[in-house]
């Protein structure tokens, strides 16, 4: 997992080397998802690196118009506040899924907003 995330770092340093635009946002936006993947696994999932390709990522992801192919992008960064213990941040993000998904955008965002929000909402007895 260390060898795939150099190889991420490597394959974003030659990305910068193209012309901005939408297609090399999208290639962005696959590699630091993957890379915020492998991070997790790497680093652990409140690190700050993992973070910082999360955040990237979700960026890319909204920029982009939210394609539900890449939901792992808010869900990776939602995931890095909550086990952070900045559990505003994280609901934020997820709250933020859900509105997607209320827009007749994705089923798949509902479904992956509320299950998350699920495990860090708190409990009222």
């Amino acid at each position: 997992m260390a060898e795939a995330a150099a190889q991420f770092h490597k394959a974003l340093e030659q990305l910068a080397l193209l012309p901005d635009g939408r297609e090399r946002q999208q290639r962005e936006l696959e590699l630091r998802s993957a890379l915020g993947t492998v991070l997790f696994a790497v680093k652990g999932q409140a690190a700050p690196e993992t973070g910082q390709a999360f955040t990237r990522a979700r960026e890319l992801w909204e920029q982009l118009g939210s394609p539900p192919g890449f939901l792992r992008a808010a869900y990776g960064e939602a995931s890095y506040h909550a086990f952070r213990g900045e559990l505003d941040a994280a609901l934020c993000l997820d709250e933020s899924l859900l509105r997607l998904s209320h827009n007749g955008r994705s089923a798949l965002a509902a479904g992956t907003a509320l299950h998350v929000k699920g495990f860090r909402t708190p409990a009222r007895h």
